[in-house]
């Protein structure tokens, strides 16, 4: 459904569980994705195989602004891999 998104601005998915699995899923939709200006993806579970996913994902997005990863389960390489995509795109707010 996302996938193909025309209309969607903002999805809210925290509490989700998602893990790195659905991280990957998400990513996949963020990379194709060109209406979604946010993404809440809060106490999900998220490990540093997820946080490379989005980062790849995030780097080749436009238009996305917003990313809410607030307590999610990241380790320092996982987080370094986050601060490399907010400072290539000091316009997206990423919340960890």
């Amino acid at each position: 459904m996302l996938l193909e998104n025309t209309t969607i601005r903002e999805v809210e998915l925290q509490w989700n569980g998602i893990g790195d699995k659905g991280a990957k899923e998400i990513a996949a939709v963020i990379e194709r994705n060109c209406t979604l200006t946010y993404i809440g993806l809060a106490e999900n579970m998220i490990e540093d195989e997820g946080a490379f996913s989005l980062s790849k994902a995030l780097m080749s997005n436009i238009v996305l602004k917003q990313l809410n990863l607030y307590n999610n389960h990241f380790g320092p390489l996982g987080t370094e891999e986050m601060m490399k995509v907010k400072r290539k795109k000091l316009d997206m707010i990423i919340v960890t």
